[in-house]
């Protein structure tokens, strides 16, 4: 009788034991689910963040550029209306630079004269020998 009611208190003792086990495994599964949301959590707040720093960068890249095409068209009326107010300077650049390309003209027709003589001469020394 005592052999039997000693049993049947250590199986409740393990029983207990065993529900224990399981109340801290489950317990520790939920730590790790919960730790696994957290970081998942964290991670989709890092993604956003480089969205929106990607998003600021081309924006920004964005602004730079418009800035840069203002700063040209700027540049190139500010060229426009030298070129309108200054007239008379404009003509005499004109014709310095027109005489100066009639100068690398000639040169360059020189130059075509010369190679063509010498692949004459290459020519007739070729059906000469």
């Amino acid at each position: 009788m005592y052999r039997r009611q000693w049993k049947e208190q250590q199986i409740k003792k393990e029983n207990q034991q065993d529900q224990l086990a399981n109340n801290i495994q489950m317990k520790s599964d939920g730590l790790d689910l919960q730790q696994k949301n957290t970081e998942e959590k964290r991670l989709n707040i890092e993604k956003k963040q480089k969205m929106q720093e990607n998003a600021a960068s081309k924006d920004n890249n964005e602004v730079l550029y418009l800035n840069s095409i203002k700063r040209f068209q700027t540049f190139i009326e500010q060229q426009n209306f030298e070129n309108y107010t200054s007239g008379d300077q404009n003509e005499k650049n004109l014709s310095c630079r027109v005489d100066a390309l009639e100068n690398m003209i000639g040169q360059i027709l020189i130059t075509v004269q010369d190679i063509n003589k010498n692949i004459m001469k290459l020519n007739e020394t070729r059906n000469g020998n």
